[in-house]
């Protein structure tokens, strides 16, 4: 706000009334002026505080998704390696199955040469024995990997 004008300096005499009038009216309206600038920065200022304090709220938001954001790259690093050794274990259980197999057809072959030679009936017995012990379709040794990979997961 503007200092009062000291009346002491001003000769009423010297200044006609129209200046006066005018300059009286100016500071009115300069004074309005300041009331409504300083109603504006008031305004202002509340905006301000209510801008501050979304910015912290967004600012607690956004560390709240870094440290998610962090935590599900650490779950997908443990998905990749989890899939790794999920196609291990797979390769690893074709690789069982076709052994398998490849075992039942040596024993079969066994089995038959010995069926042939009745001197041999305790060997051929045995061998009858390992082959049917074998599964065809391999779901026991299904059933062993899968056991294996849930302890592998705990």
């Amino acid at each position: 706000m503007l200092p009062p004008v000291r009346q002491d300096l001003i000769e009423e005499d010297s200044m006609p009334v129209e200046i006066i009038d005018r300059l009286k009216h100016q500071l009115a309206r300069s004074e309005q002026r300041i009331a409504e600038l300083e109603a504006e920065n008031e305004r202002l200022n509340r905006t301000n505080s209510s801008y501050a304090s979304l910015t912290k709220a967004q600012e607690s938001q956004l560390t709240n998704l870094r440290q998610r954001l962090y935590q599900l790259k650490g779950a997908d690093s443990a998905i990749d390696s989890e899939r790794q050794a999920n196609h291990e274990l797979t390769e690893q259980l074709a690789a069982s199955q076709l052994h398998a197999e490849q075992l039942r057809v040596l024993i079969k072959r066994a089995y038959e040469f010995v069926r042939d030679d009745l001197c041999n009936d305790g060997l051929s017995s045995l061998l009858e024995a390992l082959a049917l012990s074998i599964p065809s379709d391999a779901s026991a040794l299904d059933a062993y990997v899968a056991e294996k990979m849930k302890e592998a997961m705990k």
